[in-house]
């Protein structure tokens, strides 16, 4: 953590604020040319590493979060084809606003990496053309891949789900059904498989444990990616979301 807060602190911030705050607001900007970064990804994070909201930033680079009560805060900024840069802590009181800056530099591409990298699409391309592997490198949600599949005794799609802090299985008659714990209780989260959100339907109907091939969980509103929050499936996410990827 310590070598990451000093890498985003080289990578450029700049801090003007309050004693306290309740909303920090800023600039996403690429280092040397200055220029705005648009669709920068932000997260408001706990010391602890829990997500608390995020953001995408304007074509302009700016962006906008708030804490729902005061605490000690860090942000996390990244985007596409640039290094990902963390920095704080920040105090956050009330009535106030915290405004900052940062420079993310450009992700150098290795002949490494390349390597690494053609091995997954040679191995699974279609998680990488979904952007699994993309959202693993986030740090928000819980992730079963492929390797935990195979190697796990679950008999069910629903059973995969096994261990997972938040998750329940409810039994019905139809079988377990997977719920999570929301504003009101435990309730069943919004459900896709293979990006299409699943309505009138059960998990083992729809994705049999044979066919199931990757496994995304989140529980909080604020880990969700924007094209699973609801924005065009009508669903909430209040109950969390859950991703089904199967063998197509």
């Amino acid at each position: 953590m310590l070598a990451r807060l000093c890498t985003a602190l080289v990578a450029g911030l700049i801090v003007s604020s309050s004693a306290t705050a309740q909303v920090i607001t800023g600039t996403l900007l690429e280092r040397g040319s200055d220029q705005p970064i648009d669709l920068g990804y932000i997260v408001l994070l706990t010391e602890s590493g829990e997500a608390v909201t995020s953001t995408i930033t304007n074509q302009d680079g700016r962006f906008t979060v708030r804490s729902p009560e005061p605490g000690a805060f860090l942000l996390q900024a990244s985007a596409l084809g640039y290094r990902e840069s963390l920095v704080g802590v920040f105090d956050v009181g009330a009535d106030g606003v915290m405004q900052v800056e940062f420079r993310l530099e450009l992700e150098a591409v290795t002949l490494q990496g390349l390597v690494v990298q053609a091995e997954r699409v040679g191995r699974e391309p279609t998680l990488v053309n979904v952007g699994f592997y993309e959202r693993i490198q986030r740090g928000l949600g819980r992730f079963i891949t492929p390797e935990d599949i195979e190697k796990s005794p679950a008999l069910s799609t629903a059973e995969l789900f096994f261990g997972i802090p938040g998750v329940q299985l409810a039994p019905t008659t139809s079988g377990n059904q997977v719920v999570m714990t929301g504003t009101r209780g435990l309730c069943p989260p919004t459900t896709y498989v293979d990006g299409v959100p699943i309505v009138g339907a059960t998990i083992e109907s729809i994705a049999p444990r044979p066919t199931v091939y990757a496994i995304e969980v989140y529980r909080r509103s604020a880990e969700i990616p924007i094209q699973f929050s609801g924005v065009r499936s009508g669903a909430t996410g209040s109950c969390g979301v859950i991703l089904i990827w199967t063998r197509r």
